[in-house]
């Protein structure tokens, strides 16, 4: 029986599991991308939480110590334990992420791991969510902005090593609960040099290791990214879909092979604006809704929406600009959406003619050739035409636009032609040529 005077200290492994899944229901993408990794609970274990490479199976472990955690949770006693433990796992995968050990391998004759440490903790914690980062901060982990550091966000674990005056550094010693990343480094370190001899096609190296179970996590979350991809969880954005602030997970985990800008285009559609009631639902409880457990519900009927393709029509559009259009046009055909298209430039503009009518010109006429103000285009034909509830704003990219500060007063996907930077855009922003 649990001893009710002396209860098991936070978190149990059936604690991370809820704390996973009420962080997949809240619309936390790195909460869904966490249920990839195995989690485990180490009272013995040196830091609070740390990434461990358990070597046996040649794969990455989320590993927590609830009697560490348990002391932050004494001493910030108003800190919302869930939260903190999502935030401190979300912190541990992003040191894989952000290939923190692979890369680490090449400082260590520069750098100590306390160093190392304190640079790659900077950097994960400068890119966290502000709501994240916030909460770290109020249980005190490192931020670059914060004394002695006094750095800016968004570098790199080898730019905070760099910019850190070593004096900053010298006679600094970390708060071993805080000492993650060097506690993976030493792990790995530990476990070749007791065993160095490797049979067969065993990876021979702690840096082979790190890349074989690096890769085999990479192949987990493409498989969940390709599943949000096609069966949307309601409020969980993909990658690359919106702000865009999370590109850099398509590149990480999808080295080679990336999500096309079509299905990119139709995941925008299905997302973004009053559609997003009518997904696919997930919130149908198990009845052991205990355990945290998350059933798909009904799909109700996408009901028709009427959706205008604003084609930017200025004079800088090129030729391919509109093959590329084209191949929009012939992606959007859909029995459950009603498509117009409309010619948008400061010369000259149409009205909308229904996507299946403009199919049946042999020729489409791309008139105009002006200057172009697509912002000004969709301002327009918002208020024009206010049946449409979602804009496809077609264009190479070398207009004004919407920003998070100044929305758009109607849902907008920017379908862009050229590689323009496109930062803060409102709306989903999706690239039609590789980078």
């Amino acid at each position: 029986m649990t001893d009710r005077l002396n209860p098991a200290p936070y978190p149990s492994k059936k604690d991370l599991e809820i704390a996973i899944q009420n962080g997949i229901k809240s619309g936390c993408f790195f909460s869904y991308i966490l249920s990839s990794i195995d989690r485990r609970i180490d009272e013995k274990a040196e830091a609070v939480a740390y990434v461990s490479l358990r070597p046996q199976r040649a794969e990455w472990t989320l590993a927590v110590n609830p009697v560490l955690f348990a002391g932050i949770l004494e001493a910030h006693p108003c800190v919302d334990r869930e939260r903190a433990l999502r935030a401190i796992l979300i912190h541990e995968f992003l040191h894989i992420a952000r290939d923190h050990f692979k890369r680490g391998f090449a400082l260590q004759d520069k750098y100590s791991l306390e160093e190392c440490n304190i640079a790659a903790d900077l950097a994960v914690n400068s890119s966290l969510e502000t709501a994240d980062k916030n909460l770290l901060k109020e249980i005190g982990c490192l931020l670059p902005d914060q004394p002695p550091f006094n750095l800016p966000d968004g570098l790199s674990m080898e730019q905070y090593l760099t910019g850190i005056p070593r004096e900053n550094l010298e006679g600094r010693v970390l708060d071993p609960k805080q000492a993650d990343y060097e506690k993976t480094m030493k792990e790995m370190s530990d476990y070749f040099s007791d065993s160095p001899q490797r049979a067969g096609n065993y990876p021979a190296t702690p840096k082979d290791l790190e890349v074989f179970a690096t890769n085999k996590l990479k192949g987990r979350v493409r498989t969940l990214i390709k599943n949000l991809e096609e069966k949307p969880l309601p409020g969980l954005r993909l990658p690359g879909n919106g702000e865009g602030k999370l590109n850099w997970m398509i590149d990480w985990a999808f080295p080679e092979v990336k999500i096309s800008w079509k299905r990119l285009l139709k995941n925008s559609l299905t997302q973004s604006g009053p559609d997003n009631e009518r997904a696919r639902s997930y919130r149908r409880s198990h009845p052991r809704a205990g355990e945290g457990i998350l059933l798909k519900g009904k799909i109700p009927a996408i009901k028709k929406e009427q959706i205008l393709i604003l084609l930017d029509t200025s004079g800088s559009m090129r030729k391919e600009d509109f093959e590329l259009f084209m191949g929009v046009i012939k992606s959007l055909l859909s029995e459950t959406r009603r498509f117009s298209i409309m010619q948008w430039d400061c010369a000259c503009q149409s009205e909308p003619v229904p996507v299946e009518k403009y199919m049946r010109m042999q020729n489409p006429r791309f008139r105009g050739g002006g200057g172009t103000d697509m912002r000004k285009g969709v301002l327009e034909a918002s208020k024009r035409y206010p049946q449409y509830t979602k804009i496809v704003a077609l264009t190479d990219g070398d207009t004004p636009y919407f920003t998070k500060k100044d929305p758009s007063p109607v849902p907008v996907i920017w379908a862009l032609t050229s590689n323009a930077r496109f930062e803060d855009a409102d709306g989903n922003v999706i690239r039609l040529r590789p980078r």
